[in-house]
């Protein structure tokens, strides 16, 4: 599913910068339904194998990586610059009031009729997001880059623009270093929390539950977050929390399995909700609208594209020498990050302004 973010983010990131994002992130909608939907229609016809869902999941994965590019790029075409902060507050909260809703629901629905089954529910989702989308009355109209007419040479200079400056560039690499620890770690966590702690779904999904709602009170208080310890200092603060959280899972063994896995995946959803809604609205407030796609398709590329190599190297890690240790080790990674950020340019920055970044002394 993450494969196609290795080879389609760049040139989606150009092509998206000459065209209306809305239809495009329509059409993904509708075509993650229809492959979603093929899945429990295959499992009704007993016909439903392993090869189909690889299928699937890559099918999924070139879908989302061209409506993620959409929608990051679209939303600073619909707001001001000032307000871009408070729309990626709204934006992050319906992701949150997501992971609340549906990591139980999944529980419930897989225990029930079964997890091909299940899997209608979120085709359906893609259908009613498509829906919504239609209601959208206008998009602002796409200006063409002048310095650049090949599709080459178009990615070449989004490259260039995020390379070359010095905070998108220590978010690139943060982003990048800190996802491989992320995600090395992410695919075992389910894997102790069935075959260590041997929790059920339902109850894995009630406890993941908690970390949407730590999410969503971490996004409320962000803006007063960073006034009171810098944009900066945000950002390395919260890498912190959110490695903690990764490291603190395996304590469940110790006893009070499900209030320790409680607490740590709140820490992490707390931590990952503060710093994600800052970092994303930082790097679209300092790229011009002609080059929003192509700067969010390299973030995409790096940070998305790390997720493949990672998942496998967790996976085969754990194989090797357990969950545990391994989810462990993707949070100490996580943690080195963190001194990273606070050496970088990025980890001076005080704040944001209108027409200038202010770095601290």
């Amino acid at each position: 599913q993450r494969l196609p973010f290795l080879f389609f983010s760049l040139p989606a990131g150009a092509w998206l910068d000459r065209v209306n994002r809305r239809p495009v992130m329509i059409v993904c909608d509708l075509g993650r339904a229809a492959v979603l939907a093929s899945i429990p229609i295959a499992a009704m016809f007993n016909v439903l194998g392993l090869g189909q869902l690889f299928v699937a999941a890559f099918l999924i994965g070139v879908f989302t990586v061209f409506f993620d590019v959409a929608y990051l790029a679209y939303l600073p075409a619909l707001v001001s610059r000032q307000d871009l902060m408070g729309g990626n507050q709204r934006m992050q909260m319906t992701f949150s009031i997501s992971n609340l809703i549906g990591p139980g629901l999944a529980g419930i629905l897989i225990q029930a009729v079964g997890a091909a089954r299940a899997i209608a529910a979120n085709s359906v989702s893609f259908v009613a997001s498509a829906l919504l989308l239609t209601l959208i009355a206008a998009e602002p109209r796409i200006e063409p880059s002048e310095s650049a007419t090949r599709l080459r040479d178009e990615i070449g200079e989004g490259l260039r623009w995020v390379f070359q400056h010095p905070v998108l560039r220590s978010q690139l690499v943060w982003l990048t270093i800190g996802g491989l620890g992320f995600f090395l770690a992410l695919p075992v966590i389910l894997v102790y929390i069935y075959n260590v702690l041997h929790l059920t779904p339902a109850a894995a999904g009630g406890v993941l539950v908690l970390e949407g709602a730590a999410g969503v009170v971490g996004l409320a208080i962000a803006p007063r977050i960073v006034r009171r310890l810098s944009l900066g200092r945000t950002m390395w603060v919260s890498q912190v929390g959110l490695a903690l959280g990764i490291m603190a899972i395996p304590l469940a063994s110790f006893g009070q399995p499900v209030l320790m896995l409680a607490l740590a995946v709140m820490l992490t959803g707390f931590a990952d909700s503060v710093q994600d809604v800052n970092q994303v609205t930082l790097r679209q407030s300092l790229t011009p609208a002609r080059l929003q796609g192509r700067m969010n398709a390299t973030f995409r590329l790096f940070y998305w594209g790390s997720w493949p190599l990672a998942s496998f190297s967790g996976g085969a890690l754990a194989t090797w020498i357990g969950a545990a240790p391994t989810i462990v080790i993707g949070g100490g990674l996580s943690l080195l990050v963190a001194v990273f950020i606070a050496l970088s340019p990025l980890g001076r920055l005080k704040e944001r302004a209108t027409s200038e970044l202010i770095f601290e002394t």
